[in-house]
């Protein structure tokens, strides 16, 4: 996901001041569920960055999910500021 302002530039969050700072998986949040259930995203950005983040990214692996039920994602913003949350999907193959 990413937010951009009304000019449609990337917009930044910052989880405030140093003491109080919030992670910034809890500034720009992404949800799954299947069927009605959470289905689990593993996010590997969730840390205190000062200077901000436009972006966030979370991965599910195809072994947690039915492929014949619809999954749904949601991602949001904690910006106070008036913000547009764009997704893209990708399906990423490990080889290993």
């Amino acid at each position: 996901m990413c937010q951009k302002d009304q000019t449609r530039r990337a917009k930044r969050s910052r989880g405030g001041s140093t003491s109080t700072q919030q992670t910034l998986g809890r500034v720009l949040t992404i949800r799954a569920e299947q069927a009605g259930r959470p289905a689990a995203v593993q996010i590997n950005y969730d840390k205190g960055i000062w200077s901000g983040l436009s972006w966030a990214s979370g991965e599910n692996e195809a072994k947690n999910l039915d492929p014949a039920v619809r999954v749904t994602i949601v991602c949001s913003t904690g910006e106070a500021a008036d913000v547009m949350v764009t997704g893209e999907l990708y399906r990423v193959d490990y080889c290993e």
